[in-house]
């Protein structure tokens, strides 16, 4: 179903196409809609932190086409979850798909925090066990 791969510079284009979905955009923490270039800097940086081991990333690929993100990246002293699926392919499973593949890379403990609207992404973190404490969730 999907494919865990790493994060290339030619994966910029696809975040910068996903971008320009009002909604889409609404779940992620860019301002508006991004360039290319602004999309490719944002890959810069996160290949750079992974380097210094405060983040490790993934692209998730489905049938040879990066269809969204996921990773974890430290914040304060505790990794925190992150993920993304491009609009057209929401409510396909690969949200889930991307989290499930993942859990197996990432440090434990493992916390997410959710938009209070997008419950997609409680079922999701709910389907693979965490649990709610505050506006937090923890994956053990």
């Amino acid at each position: 179903m999907i494919t865990l791969v790493p994060l290339r510079l030619s994966h910029a284009p696809v975040l910068a196409a996903a971008s320009k979905n009002a909604q889409f955009l609404k779940g992620l923490l860019y301002t508006g809609p991004l360039t290319r270039g602004e999309a490719a800097a944002d890959i810069r940086r996160m290949l750079a932190r992974q380097k210094k081991g405060e983040l490790i990333v993934r692209s998730v690929e489905h049938d040879g086409e990066i269809v969204g993100r996921v990773g974890a990246g430290m914040r304060g002293n505790r990794w925190f979850l992150f993920y993304w699926v491009i609009p057209e392919h929401q409510r396909k499973g690969f949200g889930t798909a991307a989290v499930a593949a993942f859990l197996p890379l990432a440090p434990r403990p493992l916390y997410a925090e959710v938009f209070p609207w997008n419950e997609g992404s409680k079922k999701i973190l709910r389907a693979k066990g965490a649990k709610k404490s505050g506006e937090i969730f923890r994956l053990n």
